[in-house]
């Protein structure tokens, strides 16, 4: 068997034993964490923060980092976008005969696992820049990030691939994070 087979093999593998932990009353709550990572959700809250901070409303402390780090989900999506383009990779769906998603599979390809990596560098720039919801912020990534395998719409070397693209964009805007202090006075 070629390394290539034993990689696909093990994905597989990875994928099914995670299928085996499904349980009723967990699906809606992974369907439901699934649906907050998705870009539309992601617009929306930006769009809604940011207007209520013009309006003056404060929603957390050190509102203007989090409202920063908001960056780094849109570079990761962007990256994701052209990356998925890249490698053209099929679904569990698509690829495994019988399997069945939890969930109707975007049209688009599977690595890297876009909501991954758009929660993941939110993650990576609140950690970076010693943001209070830090904590939080990464349960949630991570119960996302394990929700694209659980609901059977990824292979964990499709999330893998988001965690480490999340990481990069979180990294790369967090540095940025000084200068675009001195270009916001």
């Amino acid at each position: 068997m070629s390394m290539r087979e034993t990689f696909v093999k093990f994905d597989q593998n990875a994928l099914r034993e995670v299928q085996k932990w499904r349980l009723k009353y967990l699906n809606l709550i992974f369907i439901i964490l699934t649906y907050s990572g998705k870009g539309r959700v992601w617009f929306s809250l930006v769009l809604f923060l940011f207007v209520i901070d013009k309006k003056g409303i404060q929603f957390t402390t050190k509102q203007q980092l989090f409202l920063y780090a908001f960056y780094a989900p849109l570079l990761a999506f962007i990256f994701g976008k052209i990356i998925k383009k890249i490698f053209s990779r099929e679904r569990p769906s698509d690829r495994i005969v019988g399997f069945k998603p939890l969930i109707i599979p975007p049209r688009c390809g599977s690595f890297p696992s876009s909501h991954t990596a758009a929660s993941t560098s939110f993650f990576i720039t609140l950690l970076i820049l010693n943001h209070p919801l830090t904590l939080f912020v990464g349960i949630w990534a991570f119960l996302i990030s394990f929700s694209r395998i659980y609901l059977g719409v990824h292979y964990l070397s499709d999330v893998i691939g988001g965690l480490l693209l999340g990481f990069l964009c979180g990294v790369f805007v967090s540095s940025f994070h000084g200068f675009y202090q001195v270009l916001s006075f």
